[in-house]
């Protein structure tokens, strides 16, 4: 299922009545909960082996879900599936306003400076809290980074996959 993105993960499980505790990565735990839909993936597998769960009685515990997993009965169940992650169809994500992105839209876009030459590529966009983050392959084979913010990034193009930066922000 390629229209799917990561929404989570199973951490550990929580009791010993077959409850798990799942890590949202989503901006919060209430905007996980709003979606109906999960899939699990096993590390490594591809996306097309996600498989259907249901969450039972889910809630929310210090920006944590606390859930019962439909099939998984006990502790020993829920440690079969242990850092699975957790999916949901990105057609359930809501529409976005203008210049709002998803930072998995930003994988992959051909990176540009402010002369319009094609310096790399956007290997992914990561948030680690204090704002997000782009991961770039400059065509020089040289890693770089540089904050997702309106300063270092000047225009985005998703149906063109361009984006065009400010590189003397980068961060070789």
């Amino acid at each position: 299922m390629t229209d799917s993105i990561c929404v989570g993960i199973v951490s550990k499980p929580f009791g010993i009545k077959g409850q798990a505790k799942i890590h949202p990565y989503t901006s919060s735990p209430q905007f996980f909960l709003d979606n109906k839909v999960f899939f699990i993936k096993k590390p490594a597998a591809p996306l097309s082996t996600l498989t259907e769960i249901t969450l039972q009685k889910p809630r929310i515990d210090k920006n944590e879900i606390i859930t019962f997993i439909k099939g998984f009965a006990d502790r020993t169940a829920i440690e079969t599936i242990l850092l699975q992650e957790i999916f949901i169809q990105k057609s359930q994500l809501p529409k976005l306003e203008t210049d709002e992105y998803y930072l998995s839209d930003l994988a992959n876009l051909d990176v540009f400076n402010s002369e319009n030459q094609n310096i790399g590529q956007v290997l992914c966009a990561l948030d680690y809290g204090a704002g997000a983050f782009l991961d770039i392959k400059l065509h020089t084979n040289q890693a770089a980074t540089l904050p997702f913010s309106k300063i270092s990034v000047q225009h985005i193009d998703l149906l063109e996959k361009k984006i065009t930066i400010d590189e003397t922000l980068l961060i070789v």
